[in-house]
């Protein structure tokens, strides 16, 4: 990319959003760091194993999301920092997934709900591209990516940290469907997203 072209992205982006990002939750450093462990133990050989730790609150590719929506969303957000969620069960979503579940999502469910405030700017032709990672869904979360560009949202709002992705397919390993840990929320972030659902940069807004 040329100087230019990276100077009016900037620029851009100092006003508005047009590309992958969303709303994130940042668990404390000791869950972040069994993670990756669990990411490296459970699926050594997947493509994707994680890096940046997070629970997604709402991601979508949205078009001309305005600086001053998102970080009035964020503000509102930010009411979960230092809370306590509890980390249990490890399963495949989509047969290609390893999502480590919270237990207690209703806790977040409302600040869920305030983040896809922002789903009115969803570039709803790039979302329908994203069945395109050919995932076993339902036609709740296939009718939820037509609407919000993600398949996990409203009543099928499943807060997990990603643990790892593979194209191919993955499964757990015999015995290891389970993990328990209490987690605080360090820190609840806006976030320009990757691949997988990654975490790319965060944001300042």
């Amino acid at each position: 990319m040329s100087d230019t072209a990276r100077n009016e992205n900037e620029k851009r982006e100092s006003e508005i959003f047009s590309g992958a990002y969303g709303f994130v939750i940042r668990p404390d450093e000791k869950t972040q760091a069994l993670a990756r462990e669990l990411a490296r133990t459970t699926a050594p050989s997947a493509e994707f194993l994680v890096e940046t730790p997070h629970i997604t609150l709402y991601h979508a590719q949205f078009e001309n999301l305005p600086k001053e929506v998102a970080k009035s969303i964020l503000d509102e957000v930010k009411m979960a920092e230092g809370q306590i969620l509890n980390l249990r069960r490890l399963y495949v979503f989509g047969g290609k997934f390893i999502f480590w579940d919270v237990e207690d999502k209703d806790n977040i469910r409302p600040i869920h709900e305030k983040a896809l405030v922002s789903a009115k700017y969803l570039n709803h032709a790039v979302a329908a591209k994203s069945i395109e990672e050919g995932l076993d869904l339902n036609p709740e979360e296939k009718t939820n990516i037509q609407k919000f560009g993600y398949p996990l949202v409203m009543d099928k709002f499943t807060p997990h940290i990603t643990l790892a992705y593979d194209y191919q397919g993955i499964v757990l390993p015999p015995g290891i469907t389970e993990k328990s840990l209490e987690m605080k929320i360090d820190k609840v972030l806006f976030a320009e997203m990757g691949k997988y659902g990654s975490v790319r940069r965060v944001v300042d807004l």
